[in-house]
This record gives C-alpha cells, sequence and structure tokens, in this order.
C-alpha cells in the first residue's frame, strides 16, 4: 500500500516536472519507482556514457531498443537504491568516491582531464556516480543479505562430481574396422565387401575375428579393441556410437578417405573418486556462485513485482 507521505511526494514530483521547463531543456518523466523518479535527460546522459564507453554511435531502430534496454536497466537500479534503502546498505560517499577515482585510474587519465572528457561530451559525472552508487548498492544487498542464505553441502558437491566433472562418464571397448578407400578399388566394390562382413557378424558376434582374418592387412586396418570416451573417437563414427547395443557391430560408415566398421563389446562407467581438497574447493566454490547468482536473480525479480513501477511513455522515448 503507497503511504500518504509517498503519494504526497510523486504529486509533488509530477507537478513539478510537468509544470517547470527549464531553459535548456524539457525534462520528461519516463518512469516512476516508488518514490523515485526517471527522466529523458537520465536516459540520454546514460545513451552517452553507453556511446562513450562502446565508441559506437547508435541511430534508428539500434538507438530505439537501445532506449528501452536502458530505462529498463534504470529502472532496475532505482530498485537497487530502494532495497538498500531499506536494510540500511546504501553506500557510504567514501565507497562512491573510491569506486570513481578507481574507474579514472582505469582510464588512464588524472580527475581533471577525465572530467574534461566528459563534459566535453555533455556529460554530467553526477550521472556516472548515480550508476555508481546503484552498483554499489546491489553488491551491498549480495554481501549483507543473500549471501548469508547460500548454503552449499556434500550431497550437492558430490552430485557435481558425478554429473559435470566427467565422472560417470561412459567409455566404450571397440574393435575398430578402417577400410582405406583406394583407387583401384571401386566404393562399389568396398561397399559389398563390408556389407557381406556386416550380415556374416551382425547375428553372431563371436564370428567377427574369424570374418576379418582373410582380409589382409593392406585391404583393412583392424584397431586392437580399447576402451574410448566419445571426445577420443574420429568425428565420423562418434555419434553412431550410443545408438549400439553391447556385441552389436555398426553399419558401414563413410569418413573422407575411409570407411569404418564398429563393434561395440562393452560399455561402463568412468568412475574416478576425487578426494583433492583443492578440487572439491573449487566446486564448492562454482556451486556456491551458481546459486548466488540464482538466488540474486529471484531477490531482485521479488523486488521488482513488490515496488510499485509506473512508465509514462506513449509509444516512443
Amino acid at each position: 500500500m503507497i503511504s500518504i507521505f509517498s503519494m504526497f511526494i510523486r504529486i509533488f514530483l509530477l507537478i513539478f516536472f510537468l509544470s517547470h521547463n527549464l531553459q535548456a531543456k524539457e525534462y520528461k518523466i519516463l518512469a516512476i519507482i516508488g518514490d523515485e523518479i526517471i527522466t529523458n535527460y537520465d536516459l540520454e546522459q546514460r545513451i552517452k556514457v553507453i556511446s562513450l564507453t562502446s565508441g559506437r554511435s547508435f541511430s534508428g531502430q539500434n538507438l530505439f531498443a537501445l532506449k528501452n534496454q536502458l530505462l529498463d536497466v534504470l529502472v532496475t537500479e532505482k530498485i537497487y537504491l530502494t532495497e538498500a534503502r531499506k536494510s540500511n546498505l546504501l553506500p557510504t560517499a567514501t565507497q562512491i568516491k573510491n569506486s570513481y577515482t578507481k574507474m579514472i585510474e582505469q582510464s588512464n587519465l588524472s580527475v581533471i582531464p577525465f572530467e574534461n572528457n566528459l563534459a566535453a561530451l555533455d556529460i554530467d559525472t553526477d550521472s556516472i556516480k548515480d550508476q555508481i552508487k546503484a552498483e554499489l548498492a546491489w553488491q551491498n544487498i549480495i554481501i549483507g543479505k543473500i549471501k548469508a542464505k547460500v548454503k552449499i553441502n556434500d550431497f550437492e558437491i558430490e552430485d557435481y562430481l558425478s554429473e559435470e566433472n566427467n565422472l560417470g562418464e561412459y567409455e566404450y571397448l571397440l574393435k575398430i574396422l578402417e577400410f582405406p578407400i583406394k583407387e583401384n578399388v571401386s566404393i562399389y566394390e568396398l561397399e559389398q565387401i563390408m556389407n557381406k562382413i556386416h550380415q556374416d557378424v551382425a547375428n553372431n558376434t563371436n564370428n567377427f575375428d574369424e570374418v576379418i582374418k582373410d582380409f589382409s592387412a593392406s585391404d583393412v586396418n583392424l584397431k586392437q579393441p580399447i576402451w574410448k570416451k566419445l571426445n577420443e573417437l574420429d568425428e565420423e563414427i562418434r555419434q553412431y556410437i550410443p545408438l549400439l547395443k553391447k556385441g552389436e557391430l555398426s553399419k558401414p560408415v563413410k569418413a573422407e578417405d575411409k570407411y569404418y566398421l564398429v563393434l561395440l563389446e562393452d560399455v561402463r562407467k568412468n568412475v574416478v573418486k576425487v578426494d583433492n581438497t583443492k578440487a572439491r574447493d573449487e566446486i564448492y566454490r562454482k556451486l556456491f556462485l551458481k546459486k548466488l547468482e540464482a538466488a540474486a536473480e529471484s531477490y531482485i525479480d521479488n523486488a521488482k513485482r513488490s515496488t510499485f513501477t509506473e512508465y509514462k511513455i506513449n509509444g516512443s522515448i
């Protein structure tokens, strides 16, 4: 529910901006967020900052899309400040000043030349400091309210070990026949040979070695059975292996300079126990950051739903 004081402030702001046409510029309210407002001046300042930092100019549909995107960003920043104010987590003047100074240092300029460059582009330093203030407020919320609620337990680390860290990945015991494509043998003849092998072996894999022993080494290259992961196999046959049943022989697979026949002898999971403390700490960090990001996103979504927001634009900005 909107308090009488908040309603008074909102009405005052509306009357002020609608009735005061400043000499150099007409200000328009684009959005009202709780007791805060965003004007066309705020939006234009942010566009200039984006143009400066990206080295790009925007016009037409690109400018229209950028305006809508940045207006949403400005609204979100107002909500950051509102939420931080509720929890007494607004950044201090010193924090803002330090961040502003650090940003200038990263540009390899001192304060005066930096601000002269901004002035030449009609960029108000206060608009940059407002952005810094909002970002710091959000960082304070994450550290002061959200972070403490994020917990990672041992079960989640074990799940990660089995699902995310290439553990439990399937390995395949394969016999791979390679038939090189030769100038003196037609593709048709080669395919006939492989189809016959496939037919002879498909229903009785015990005959596999017997069937291929009649071929000379120059005709066929038999790779010794070896355990392989999918990403260790030639690209041409990789996609067919998971489709085979244990003991099944693939149909001929054509590559650039050869054909393959692949016999799947066995399948297993490559289970590796990771007891290394450093590895587990790294997994904990990854899971924690992932959960923290999700919690922060959920927090700001709830804040947006609970904050009065009204856009005052009519088709264009």
